[in-house]
């Protein structure tokens, strides 16, 4: 046990016997303003008590050892512990001093560690004779330590001893310490058991195996249960293992450790017989066969299933695509088309008195065209219609330059192919996004797309910024980046479609969102103008460079008969030009320009069954004379040099000042 402080204070202690108000007061107050701890006994049984509680030293005046008080002392004394032999300072007077005077233990036949001091005592002799005193106590305090240490030691090993052969004992698993045996050329051929628990016997089926060899108990034992035990003996590596043993019938775990010293080459196996688990373990691989050849046939099942479902997302993105179409087409061949043709009529109004209003007029249809084109543009950007994924793409990116001051730089494959008009889509759809998001998240000023032919019927699109970055970990669906169309909706929207989405991002290093759609084949549909060609205007067929004091001969072709109606009332108040016919579209364009061989053709964009472009190239190549003016409503860079490059001369916008369309088809019909 440790001493407490109180404890080791009162073992410091030195005791004082000696008469009150004369000896005891002068030697408390010596040793006190040296640092010794000091207490002063009045009479031998409080002596004697004290030295029971601890103390270091004891000094006592002779004249208080009468016979009763030595004989008190003698036996207190007496009953010290084997380490103890307590100081005792007898102080005497000089005439006292010879030997044999006093006999502080009355003939006992132990005797105590005395020192005799003759009075006068000397402060200096005092103080040298009480510090020997606790010099000696404290070498007897540092054996009682060790001793009790040692004691303490014995009753550790004793307890650990008891705990480790109750775990011998008691543990489930078996047991035992081997001696490994060697042959002469350092190989392990065998091994001796030389203590085994009572689970030993039940895990191995092996009775009586103390003192015995491995081989004298299992002849046909394997040899690499030697070999392995041997290893173990000789590296001192422990090893975990699972193994057959053929001839007892069995597969063991086991755990094999050296034990004692290295040159005993022992080893301590603990092991347990898990031959009925390996049993259950190839029942249960049996089962989960039968069970992995079930589900292969249910995920054939889900597999069909999910295909339906595919197809049936594909259905629903497909929908959506059609109404955001109808919604534009609706503004398109409505409002749009109104406020042209009311627009157009304000020519006529011109010489009433109310042309202040009139002006008027025209800056709010001009306002309300102007709104309906971008909300058109919206919903379903022309160029989504007419081009494919990179030009349109093109045209998003100078969109958001226009917009939000944003650079877009569009990287494409030169093998990237052209995607259904649904899958166009929709990676339009989610790429708008993506950009939007840079450009309200990242804090960068620009971002890049790139398109990637993966392999063939699977097209990567990928959105990357160098902004701020963030942490896709912890992206909640409340949160603002998943918002509208959004993130998540963008991942349950491709999954459905069977491709991937995938975000790579860190805060600070920017963000990349990586797209893998898969391409189905279309059918190849009937093209209702792929027969539809032009014969070569014949030589002296009439369609010549035009005499300048002959009318101009002009086609118009639109859609819209409203379009149609107000440009043909323009058209005819102008004295120079000749409305020769109207087309509702590319198809009848050609057949008109065939019939009527017009000297300029006012061609619309946008139309059904063949567009503009197609008709102007395919006019400009059998009627080169015949000079075309693109109209449309929209004033996309690339749709005027789309026209451009299918030879059309002019690009004007729909809605325009009629005074530039009338200069315009002058100028060109002079060419």
């Amino acid at each position: 046990m440790i001493p407490t402080p109180t404890e080791i204070r009162t073992e410091q202690r030195v005791l004082i016997a000696a008469p009150t108000g004369r000896d005891a007061d002068v030697l408390s107050t010596v040793l006190d303003s040296a640092g010794v701890e000091t207490y002063v006994c009045p009479d031998a049984e409080c002596l004697c008590r004290e030295i029971r509680n601890g103390a270091a030293a004891a000094l006592v005046a002779e004249e208080l050892l009468t016979s009763r008080s030595r004989a008190l002392l003698a036996d207190v004394l007496s009953r010290q512990p084997e380490w103890s032999d307590f100081p005792l300072i007898v102080i005497t007077p000089s005439e006292a001093a010879r030997e044999g005077a006093w006999q502080p233990l009355d003939g006992r036949d132990r005797c105590v560690h005395a020192v005799l001091l003759e009075r006068p005592i000397r402060r200096v002799t005092l103080l040298s004779t009480v510090h020997a005193a606790l010099l000696s106590r404290a070498r007897q305090y540092q054996v009682r330590d060790e001793l009790q240490q040692r004691v303490r030691a014995v009753e550790a090993l004793e307890k650990s001893e008891h705990r480790y052969r109750t775990l011998f004992e008691s543990i489930d698993e078996g047991f035992c310490i081997v001696d490994v045996l060697f042959n002469d050329d350092g190989e392990a051929v065998d091994y001796r058991f030389l203590e085994v628990n009572p689970a030993f016997a039940k895990q191995t089926g092996l009775e009586s195996a103390a003192g015995r060899t491995a081989r004298e108990l299992v002849p046909d034992l394997e040899d690499h249960w030697c070999e392995t035990y041997g290893r173990v003996a000789r590296t001192g590596e422990p090893v975990r293992f699972q193994n057959s043993a053929g001839a007892l019938g069995r597969t063991f775990d086991v755990y094999a450790f050296r034990f004692d010293a290295p040159e005993l080459n022992r080893v301590a196996i603990l092991f347990r017989d898990v031959t009925g688990r390996v049993h259950s373990e190839q029942q249960l691989r049996k089962a989960r066969d039968e069970l992995e050849q079930r589900v292969h046939e249910r995920t054939a099942e889900l597999a069909q299933q999910n295909r339906r479902l595919r197809r049936l997302a594909n259905e629903l993105s497909h929908a959506e695509h059609r109404e955001r179409k109808r919604l534009a087409k609706h503004l398109h061949d409505g409002l749009q088309q109104f406020l042209v043709a009311g627009k157009m009529q304000l020519p006529l109004c011109r010489s009433e008195q109310s042309a202040e209003a009139v002006e008027r007029l025209g800056a709010l249809l001009d306002d309300a065209i102007a709104a309906s084109r971008s909300l058109a543009h919206e919903l379903s950007p022309p160029a989504l219609h007419t081009s494919e994924l990179p030009e349109v793409l093109a045209w998003l990116a100078r969109w958001f330059r226009t917009n939000h001051h944003f650079s877009v730089q569009v990287e494409t494959d030169p093998n990237f192919p052209a995607l259904p008009e649904q899958i166009k889509s929709f990676v339009f759809s989610a790429v708008r996004e993506l950009l939007l998001n840079s450009v309200k998240h990242s804090g960068s000023d620009s971002a890049t797309v790139e398109l990637h032919t993966l392999r063939p019927g699977l097209v990567g699109v990928t959105v990357s910024d160098k902004g701020r970055g963030f942490e896709p970990d912890v992206l909640q669906p409340d949160d603002e980046l998943l918002h509208g169309f959004g993130l998540y909706s963008i991942q349950e929207r491709i999954v459905a479609l069977g491709g991937t989405f995938e975000i790579d991002a860190s805060p600070g290093q920017g963000a990349a969102f990586s797209l893998q759609v898969p391409v189905a084949e279309e059918r190849e549909e009937h093209d209702p103008a792929g027969s539809t060609t032009l014969s070569p205007a014949p030589k002296g067929s009439g369609h010549h460079e035009r005499n300048g004091d002959r009318p101009i001969r002009v086609l118009i072709v639109d859609d819209h008969g409203i379009v149609r109606e107000g440009l043909s009332s323009l058209l005819q108040r102008q004295e120079q030009i000749d409305l020769v016919g109207e087309a509702a579209d590319g198809i009848e364009a050609l057949e008109q320009t065939e019939k009527l061989q017009p000297d300029v053709v006012l061609m619309d964009v946008n139309m059904p069954r063949m567009n503009g472009v197609e008709a102007t190239r395919r006019i400009k190549r059998s009627y080169p004379r015949t000079s075309i003016i693109g109209l449309s409503f929209h004033e996309e860079q690339d749709m005027a040099e789309a026209m451009c490059r299918a030879g059309a001369s002019a690009y004007l916008q729909k809605g325009g000042d009629a005074e530039t369309l009338f200069e315009t088809i002058r100028d060109v019909s002079r060419q």
